[in-house]
């Protein structure tokens, strides 16, 4: 799936002198510098973790409504438990990312079509937590679980409108 991709090579970059940089958390830490072996892994590992979380997440709504968000204590620890393993004896790097730089690398990598996928994604959860929201009357765990989906994808929302703003204006011709 090319969107997957996206996201796995969203957390690569590369330096001047052609080094390999892995930013396991993104624009919130540092990178580190990997061997060939270290970045298949982490690549095969970061496409097992973004298809099976995307899956348990969206699954999980469907059957289990907001309690879904509940998999996130366990998907959020077997990511950081995961790398922390692949990333022990690699050599930590002192480059970060901003965020420009890892929207556009990630929409480049997306494309168009990939970001108009998760961004409909996104509004689809966004609307469906509002609605479970707007219609449960008992129950604050539900309610509370509701406001956080909408916190979250609200967020997704505007980062990939944000995302795919920026990759439509790099296609455009520069004058």
């Amino acid at each position: 799936m090319r969107f997957l991709d996206g996201f796995v090579e969203a957390s690569f970059t590369e330096t001047g002198s052609g080094d390999r940089l892995f930013l396991p958390w993104g624009v919130l830490g540092r990178s580190y510098v990997l061997t060939r072996k270290g970045e298949a892994d982490v690549k095969k590992f970061l496409k097992t973790f973004y298809g099976s979380s995307l899956a348990l997440v969206l699954i999980g709504f469907l059957f289990l409504g907001s309690w879904a968000f509940a998999s996130f204590c366990f998907i959020i620890p077997w990511y950081a438990w995961t790398i922390h393993g692949m990333l022990k004896l690699e050599k930590q790097s002192g480059k970060t990312i901003s965020l420009d730089e890892t929207t556009r690398d990630q929409g480049r990598k997306m494309g168009v079509g990939g970001t108009l996928l998760i961004l409909a994604l996104a509004i689809l959860m966004l609307a469906m937590s509002t609605a479970v929201l707007a219609m449960t009357r008992e129950g604050y765990a539900v309610r509370i679980g509701s406001g956080f989906g909408m916190v979250f994808f609200g967020v997704c929302t505007v980062l990939y409108v944000r995302q795919l703003l920026i990759i439509l204006k790099d296609r455009k011709p520069k004058k």
